[in-house]
Formats: C-alpha cells, structure tokens, sequence
C-alpha cells in the first residue's frame, strides 16, 4: 500500500471515529496534519504541555515567590465565579521559559493539603539550572532552603526546594 493510501485510510478512520464521538468530519480532518514514521503517515493531535496547576490557600505568597525568586512572570489573571466545589476561583498564569504553572485558589472552599508521603501520581516539577551551586547560593540568600540534594550523577546534577505550599520542585542542572 502506497503512502497516499495509508495517509487516506487514517482520514477515513479518523472520520468514524469523529461520527462515532458526535464530532464533526472537519473536526477530524483539523486533527490530521500527519508526519511520516517509516512510511506511516500518524495523525498528530498533541503539541506540548500547555501548563501545569497548582492549587493553594495563599495565593498572594506563592505568585511572589514564583516571580520574585524563581522569575516567573504573570502572564495571565482570571476569574470564574462559580467552580466545581460551588466557590468562585481566582487563576494566575505564570511564565517561565513557555512553561506555564497555572496557580489556583478557592474562595471560600476548604481543599485537602497536599500528600506529605511518596504516593502514586504526579509528584513535582522540576526547573533546569544553568549551574546548581549558583542557583543554591542564590536561594539561600532569598531564604529558601535546599530541602533534599544537590546530588551529583554523571550526567546531572539534582536538588529540590520547597514552595510556600510546601509543594517540592526539583532544580536539575545537565551537564552536556
């Protein structure tokens, strides 16, 4: 079967599965840009992370922390009057690098802290440093404690800080 025709079989099979999931044809078509691996032509739907949430109880104190020590920048501010819990949420889009951390808070609505143990599921993020003992200095002088490394590998080097959350963010620095 020639490339053309694979790339046509997956348009019609993308188009019964828009059908199937109530979506329109063009919706499938829209999803098909397609690039060819070993001659098979794959739709691609997913660009990049768009951003990352974190919620918080102190909203004013984490958005300073992550601009004024980490230099994120605010990208965004939203509000929407009435969330999944029946509460207003406030949102802040922070920047970094064409990373967003999207920070959330609830109005009004008791939320449960974060795990304090190792558990399944998403556990941090982590930011690349160009040097770690650089960064560690820096840190210390904002009055931010490493809370776990640096550790050294071969190809990296690994610390991690905590957020006024107390949510832990690895700092990473590759040596390449």
């Amino acid at each position: 079967m020639s490339e053309a025709a694979r790339y046509r079989n997956l348009v019609i099979r993308r188009e019964k599965w828009a059908k199937q999931c109530g979506r329109g044809v063009s919706c499938a078509r829209r999803s098909i840009t397609g690039i060819s691996r070993n001659g098979i032509w794959e739709a691609i739907m997913f660009k990049r992370i768009d951003h990352i949430e974190i919620v918080t109880d102190q909203l004013d104190r984490t958005v300073q922390f992550y601009t004024e020590v980490l230099g994120f920048t605010v990208k965004a501010l939203d509000r929407i009057e009435s969330s999944g819990l029946g509460v207003p949420i406030n949102l802040v889009y922070l920047d970094l690098g064409g990373t967003v951390v999207e920070l959330i808070s609830y109005e009004g609505a008791a939320v449960d802290p974060a795990p304090q143990t190792e558990h399944l599921g998403y556990r941090m993020i982590a930011l690349e440093v160009d040097d770690m003992q650089k960064t560690a200095d820096y840190l210390r002088c904002k009055g931010v404690d490493i809370v776990w490394g640096p550790r050294v590998r071969e190809t990296y080097s690994r610390a991690e800080i905590c957020d006024p959350n107390g949510y832990h963010i690895e700092l990473r620095q590759w040596f390449r």
